[in-house]
């Protein structure tokens, strides 16, 4: 099934801490939990101002390729 990638931000945190020496760079970042239109829930990180997050606002999915063979999907607002 496709999937358009939109959907709404159920809720969120704001870690200002990494847990991964992977993160380092991008605290302090938002996590998602966003109800995807076609069902499925899922967490993922946001792409966004941090000031703007609030629980029922629309997201779209965009993909950041890492390597090559990984891509990491963030969510951003839609307007």
């Amino acid at each position: 099934m496709a999937m358009s990638g939109a959907g709404e931000i159920l809720s969120y945190v704001v870690f200002h801490r990494a847990y991964q020496p992977g993160w380092e760079e991008r605290v302090p970042y938002g996590v998602l939990l966003v109800q995807l239109d076609e069902g499925p829930r899922m967490f993922s990180d946001f792409t966004g101002e941090l000031s703007e997050l609030r629980v029922g606002r629309r997201v779209q999915v965009s993909f950041e390729d890492l390597d090559g063979d990984w891509s990491l999907p963030r969510f951003e607002l839609v307007s």
